[in-house]
């Protein structure tokens, strides 16, 4: 069986052939006794699928818990096509909305896109369907 790759603190470049990378954050904090089921849920089917979405997008996903527990869920779960990181020595789930503002995880989807030489961040902080906090945009370029 072929262990998930991961990684502790660099997120994947944007690979010269897809210009997307797409970062899922998953409720999986150090403090919680497991992972959120829903979130567990929708990367269990991208896992069957991640094959074909990968010649268009470079695609990980993102725990707060440290890099041994997440691959021990990953092992767990059968996870063995996905790239796995762990914030627990960043901010990157702060800066990108995987945990509110008391340190709670929350999922979000992120996209950097780019073009023309520029890259573009898109999100989705907390798959809610209410407008992004005041000073925080849900479309912003970097």
């Amino acid at each position: 069986q072929r262990f998930p790759r991961t990684r502790s603190r660099a997120a994947p470049p944007l690979r010269k052939n897809s210009v997307r990378l797409a970062i899922y954050s998953f409720m999986f904090g150090p403090k919680m006794k497991a992972a959120c089921p829903m979130c567990s849920s929708i990367i269990d089917a991208l896992n069957a699928t991640v094959v074909h979405g990968s010649q268009r997008v470079n695609l990980a996903f993102v725990a707060k818990s440290p890099l041994e527990r997440i691959r021990t869920f990953a092992r767990e779960r059968g996870w063995n096509r996905l790239r796995l990181l762990s914030s627990s020595s960043n901010n990157y789930n702060r800066d990108y909305y995987g945990e509110n503002s008391e340190g709670g995880q929350q999922p979000s989807l992120n996209v950097f896109v780019r073009r023309n030489g520029k890259v573009h961040h898109f999100s989705i902080p907390s798959f809610s369907w209410s407008r992004p906090s005041r000073g925080r945009t849900s479309a912003t370029s970097t």
